[in-house]
């Protein structure tokens, strides 16, 4: 292996899985402890993460992160949806109650970091945000921010011939998990983006143009909201909150 082939080992080895591994999991919360699912996704991860683990490295220490949807400006999943919402296609996918799992690009940078620089942080690891939310919900959050009144929903069986169209596993939209960072929450890890929904409809003002007022948002100068977004999508310096996970009970 590489690695052991250096002069000098790198004392960090941080490699990337995904939250797929837990398979269709419903609403039951996922930490790093839930068992994994089943399908064609969890199998690719299982092989990938035994991979990781068959190799000895002893000088060099491994840490896996299993990654959920990573949101940010520039490109990646949330430009795609986004798009998707403007064209009138931000609906509902499939039955809308699959998790959709997801973190600021920001944050998950921070996620590597300390992956490479904290010795304690070991194992593996979910990489997403504390707030999964359904997709119904997501999208619907979405639509607002973007000012779209109407998304045409995607059923399952119209996921499934697109998937098949082109090339793909319709379980990637029609199934979801509800993970959470638990292990990173232990390790004091604090997220620059840790509120739910009024962080989506952030992404989707900077990116969109606008300045939408939410429900339950107090309302604030175009410029200073404005302003507000372009920090936390630009990575702020000072993080604004611990991580928390969502509340277990009904």
């Amino acid at each position: 292996m590489a690695i052991n082939q250096c002069a000098a080992p790198p004392r960090a080895w941080v490699q990337t899985s995904s939250l797929a591994i837990y398979g269709d999991a419903g609403d039951r919360i996922c930490d790093e402890t839930a068992p994994h699912g089943q399908g064609f996704s969890v199998e690719v991860c299982e092989r990938w993460e035994a991979a990781v683990e068959q190799q000895a490295t002893p000088y060099t220490r491994k840490t896996i992160l299993r990654i959920g949807f990573a949101l940010g400006r520039g490109g990646g999943a949330f430009g795609k949806l986004a798009r998707l919402a403007r064209w009138g296609l931000g609906g509902t996918v499939g039955s809308g109650r699959q998790y959709f799992s997801w973190l600021h690009i920001a944050d998950l940078n921070r996620m590597f970091r300390w992956g490479i620089e904290h010795e304690q942080i070991a194992g593996t690891y979910n990489a997403t945000g504390p707030h999964p939310v359904p997709n119904a919900t997501f999208m619907r959050d979405l639509r607002r921010a973007l000012r779209v009144p109407l998304g045409l929903p995607a059923p399952a069986f119209v996921v499934r011939m697109g998937a098949f169209v082109m090339r793909t596993e319709a379980s990637l939209a029609l199934t979801g998990r509800r993970c959470v960072p638990a292990r990173f929450n232990r390790a004091r890890l604090r997220l620059y983006v840790h509120r739910p929904w009024r962080d989506v409809a952030r992404l989707a003002r900077v990116i969109s143009g606008t300045a939408v007022s939410h429900t339950g948002m107090e309302p604030a100068p175009y410029s200073a909201r404005l302003s507000g977004c372009v920090r936390l999508l630009d990575c702020p310096r000072s993080p604004t909150s611990a991580v928390r996970a969502p509340t277990l009970g009904p």
